[in-house]
Parts: structure tokens; C-alpha cells; sequence
């Protein structure tokens, strides 16, 4: 092949391979705005929803999703990230009245999920396989066992720990001054580190901050409720599976951050 008809076809290979992957972001998008859209009806429909959690979250995702989407390549990311983030943090107010309601990444989540903790293991040697043990965590959960609720709530509060003593040091907290301490001999605590981490490196909007704590609240609820049940505490198997499930969402979450404030790094 001619060298200038073998440039041209690299040319169209590496549009190609562009077009994909544009693809494949736009129906993450598409799948993000759809749950967006899910939680837009239910406070529609909901009249008596807890007003606080109803508004931090519209206020939230108004200010964090911008009117128009990106007209460059650059801002897909942030964009899909901006939508992501913004529907998770509705989790709140659906099991305000949906307790038991199944709030389980799909697909696609979960294959962008692993593919982060595979690079989250590969940069942290030595922290262990995440993709492992999040997979174990559900093989044990779906094992029919006696001390399975104990074992599964183990494994994913596992990771999640593993995750927060990494990216939500004192130092790296202290560093970018997330946490604001009026009392000098007050320690950093979990639920601190996790707003850290579930915040938007990126974001400028105060009415954010809202929607981030709604969002950290669930997932230390949660992270709380796994540890007591990994220690012998008495749970129904559907409370195990609702909070490992929450627990994935937020380490979506947590990643998806994690990869914005490397490369601001």
C-alpha cells in the first residue's frame, strides 16, 4: 500500500475508534439522564417527601448539570460525570419510601466499576484484587451459609475502607482544605473523608455541597450498618444486599472523582 492511501486509512481507523468511543459515552450519558428522569417523576408524584432532601437534591443537580450538553469532546466526561453523580444522589429519596427498593448498578456501571478498582489496584500495590472481592462479596451473599450476611458485609465494607485510608488522608484532605474544622482538636472523621471524596473536584456551585452530604450521608449509614452486621449484628438478608449495593454506587462515585483529580494532578 502507498504510504499517502496507508496514512489515510490510519486516518479513518483512529475515527472510527473516536466514533466509539463517543458512542460508548453517550449511552452512559443516556443511561445516567434516565435515571435522572426516574428521579424527577417520583418527586413529582411523591407530595409528602422530606422537603430538606427533596430540595437539597434538585438544588444540587441544577447547579452541577449545565442547561446546554457539551459541544467539544473535552467536556463529554465531566458532562457524563456531572449527570452520573447528580441521579446517584437521589438514592436518599427514593428509599425515604422504597426501603427495600433494589438500587444495583447495571451493566455497564458495573463493568466501568471494575475496570476502576483494576486501576485503583494496580496504582496502590499491595491494597489486594477489589475486583476480586467485590465479586467474592456477592458470591458469598448468594452462598447459602450461616454466617454469610456476616462474610459479604465484611468484604465490600472492606473495600470501601481500603479506598477511603488511600484517597481521604488527612493529608490530602488538609491539602485541599475540604474540611472545614472550627475546633482545631477535632479529628477528621469517616463521614468527613467521604464528602471529601464524593465531591466534585471541578465544582464551582455552593448549592452542590447539598446534595454531596445528602449523598454522603446514605453511604456512611450504610458503611456503618455493613461494619455492624461484619461483627456479629443481626440483619435480614435484603437490608445486606440494599447497603452493599449503595456502597457500589458510592464507590462509582469515588472513582469517577478519583480519575478527575488525577488528571488534575
Amino acid at each position: 500500500m502507498d504510504d499517502d492511501l496507508k496514512e489515510l486509512e490510519q486516518k479513518f481507523i483512529r475515527a472510527g475508534e473516536y466514533g466509539g468511543h463517543l458512542q460508548k459515552e453517550g449511552i452512559k450519558i443516556v443511561r445516567a439522564a434516565e435515571k435522572g428522569l426516574e428521579a424527577v417523576a417520583f418527586i413529582e408524584l411523591k407530595k409528602d417527601l422530606n422537603k430538606a432532601s427533596r430540595d437539597a437534591w434538585v438544588a444540587g443537580a441544577n447547579a452541577s448539570i449545565p442547561v446546554f450538553p457539551p459541544n467539544n469532546s473535552a467536556q463529554i466526561r465531566s458532562y457524563y460525570l456531572a449527570i452520573g453523580t447528580s441521579a446517584a444522589a437521589s438514592l436518599p429519596i427514593f428509599s425515604d419510601f422504597y426501603p427495600k427498593e433494589e438500587y444495583g448498578l447495571n451493566g455497564s456501571e458495573l463493568q466501568e466499576l471494575d475496570s476502576y478498582l483494576t486501576d485503583f489496584s494496580q496504582e496502590f500495590k499491595g491494597i489486594g484484587d477489589l475486583v476480586k472481592m467485590r465479586k467474592g462479596s456477592w458470591d458469598t451473599f448468594h452462598s447459602a451459609t450461616d454466617v454469610t450476611s456476616m462474610t459479604a458485609s465484611h468484604a465490600m465494607r472492606e473495600i470501601l475502607s481500603k479506598i477511603i485510608s488511600q484517597l481521604g488522608s488527612n493529608a490530602k484532605i488538609e491539602k485541599e482544605k475540604a474540611v472545614s474544622l472550627e475546633d482545631k482538636d477535632r479529628k477528621i472523621s469517616k463521614k468527613d473523608r467521604l464528602e471529601f471524596l464524593l465531591s466534585d473536584p471541578g465544582s464551582k456551585w455552593k448549592a452542590a455541597e447539598d446534595m454531596v452530604t445528602m449523598a454522603s450521608n446514605k453511604c456512611f449509614e450504610a458503611f456503618t450498618r455493613l461494619q455492624e452486621m461484619a461483627h456479629g449484628s443481626e440483619g435480614e438478608m435484603e437490608e445486606v444486599k440494599q447497603n452493599m449495593r449503595i456502597t457500589e454506587n458510592a464507590l462509582l462515585s469515588i472513582l469517577r472523582f478519583w480519575k478527575l483529580r488525577s488528571k488534575k494532578d
